[in-house]
């Protein structure tokens, strides 16, 4: 996929959701969608790119062994986790074989809605910081959350145990570093009452972006 920012491909507005992990960037984009909103959702196209019989998924079995599928014959996501977060050059295999396949799909998803007359939509990164893809889009919007809260949902909500989601939020960019790159910060650190009133402030500031 061409590197250069999503926009100068297509006439319409291409918005960057992210956020760390628990911090309730999900939430947030499910809230948009309720509102009309087009979101797109990459972490849904990886794990499609890693379906038994698709070429990613080939190719991670290739790169990690058989010990990497369950008993099912399909990724064992949570295994592979433990090992990217264990093993940088895990996490670098993992992302030249699926970044490349997200990157493509994203843009054809794009394409097809912008043919259909889409004029803004928003696509949910979890990655964008790590994945260095903030220059694709037009603007970010970034979900924030205090890091003992994010354990708590992560613990609670997703039964992963706290030894792991310490690891995990140790392994994504300090989310003191994204608020400085992003566009609208969004404090996701109350209830959902809250959390709906500052997302009708978003919609307000989505609104006036101009092709």
């Amino acid at each position: 996929m061409n590197r250069k920012r999503l926009s100068t491909l297509y006439p319409a507005i291409i918005v960057a959701l992210t956020g760390g992990i628990g911090s309730g960037k999900t939430t947030v984009g499910h809230l948009l969608r309720e509102r009309g909103f087009i979101v797109l959702d990459t972490d849904e196209i990886a794990r499609q790119a890693l379906e038994p019989g698709k070429a990613a998924f080939e190719r991670v079995k290739a790169a990690f062994g058989t010990g990497i599928t369950t008993p099912e014959g399909h990724i064992d996501r949570r295994r592979l986790l433990e090992l990217i977060l264990d093993d940088l050059h895990a996490k670098k295999r993992l992302e030249q074989i699926v970044h490349p396949y997200v990157l493509n799909e994203l843009q054809h998803r794009i394409d097809q809605l912008v043919k259909g007359g889409s004029k803004l939509i928003i696509v949910e990164v979890p990655l964008l910081f790590e994945a260095n893809w903030q220059d694709l889009f037009d603007f970010i919007i970034c979900v924030i959350a205090p890091d003992e809260l994010r354990l708590k949902r992560l613990t609670r909500d997703r039964k992963i145990p706290r030894s792991l989601a310490e690891s995990w939020l140790r392994a994504q960019i300090p989310q003191e570093e994204k608020v400085k790159a992003a566009d609208y910060i969004i404090n996701n650190n109350g209830s959902m009452e809250e959390l709906t009133g500052k997302i009708n402030k978003l919609i307000e500031r989505l609104k006036g972006l101009k092709v």
